[in-house]
């Protein structure tokens, strides 16, 4: 899963311990056994495609937490809001989620869209394509070359 920034982040714990920084948001919850305004942190989690598909055929959503002490925790699923999620580029994704062109401008795309693809809708991208193809292992069709696919 990717480590998404959780809307009305308060601070960010990790980084200077060397991982990747996670944020999160202090909030107080009613709490059953520790009574009203528990102090409680909440973080953003984006599952990638692949894992949106295992969870979809069954598997379970695993925790792991360092350490030998295991503190009380909750785990659910959230609302599209719920995240901060910067717009980085835009792309003509298709049915079996390849990207088919991306770029940075919005009109670039729709240009190609208008020509090539009328039926794709423009789709923002959240994370950088090379980023996502890392990620994803996702293999554009067609052109080969980046700049082939940005059409820049």
């Amino acid at each position: 899963m990717q480590i998404g920034r959780i809307e009305g982040a308060t601070r960010v714990l990790g980084k200077s311990q060397g991982y990747m920084g996670l944020p999160l948001r202090d909030i107080a919850i009613e709490c059953t056994v520790n009574g009203p305004s528990t102090p409680a942190m909440e973080t953003a989690w984006l599952p990638t495609p692949a894992e949106i598909a295992a969870i979809d055929a069954g598997a379970p959503v695993i925790l792991r937490i360092l350490g030998t002490g295991h503190p009380p925790v909750m785990v659910y699923a959230g609302q599209p809001s719920d995240v901060e999620r910067p717009v980085v580029g835009w792309a003509l994704i298709n049915a079996a989620g390849h990207i088919i062109i991306w770029n940075t401008a919005k009109d670039v795309v729709e240009q190609v869209r208008e020509r090539r693809y009328p039926d794709l809708p423009v789709t923002p991208l959240y994370t950088h394509p090379a980023a996502m193809a890392a990620l994803y292992a996702i293999q554009a069709e067609g052109p080969s070359s980046e700049a082939d696919r940005r059409e820049a």
